[in-house]
């Protein structure tokens, strides 16, 4: 019941921010249709990400980059690597992460959604598990195939298949903003 709560919440926001959509001649520098994502494309993105507990009251900093593939215009599938807390020999983690993103809307603005599925690894605090979560975000692409995007999501680790159940309330909140190259 909570996975759908969490997953109605991040459609609604993801449905909210396409709502703003509908004034995108307001941007300035907005990409021209050459410019925007085709079946076949791929991105780069690089960019600074952070993650808290479910309250809040805890969380770190950290840099990404991942490597993606449009399946279509909207569908993008994608890689993810995050290394957190750099020159921390005992509270280093990192994750490496496979992703889908629907993205909505055709123009410059693209809100998207999507799941996750990954392993999380550190140091000596930070046990080795898998990861499995919901993101949602938006891309804004500017003139030349730039982009800038924010991304927040929800995942929760797990040991073993069995887990997933318990899981869902330890897990963590994530987030992450830069900039990316389509090609």
């Amino acid at each position: 019941m909570k996975i759908l709560k969490t997953t109605a919440l991040a459609v609604s926001a993801s449905l909210l921010i396409a709502s703003f959509a509908t004034g995108q001649s307001y941007f300035p520098s907005a990409a021209q249709d050459s410019d925007l994502p085709r079946e076949g494309s791929r991105e780069i993105t690089f960019g600074g990400s952070g993650e808290s507990d479910r309250n809040f009251d805890n969380g770190s900093l950290s840099l990404e980059g991942s490597y993606g593939y449009y399946t279509t215009d909207r569908v993008l599938l994608s890689a993810r690597q995050t290394i957190n807390n750099i020159g921390s020999r005992r509270n280093w983690s990192g994750s490496t992460v496979l992703a889908a993103d629907y993205h909505f809307l055709q123009g410059p603005f693209r809100p998207f959604i999507g799941p996750n599925f990954g392993v999380r690894y550190g140091g000596k605090s930070v046990g080795d598990s898998f990861a499995l979560g919901v993101q949602t975000g938006a891309k804004y692409y500017l003139k030349g195939s730039s982009f800038l995007f924010g991304r927040a999501g929800y995942s929760y680790t797990f040991d073993r298949p069995g887990d997933i159940d318990d899981a869902w309330d330890k897990g963590r909140w994530g987030y992450a903003f830069g900039v990316g190259l389509l090609f």
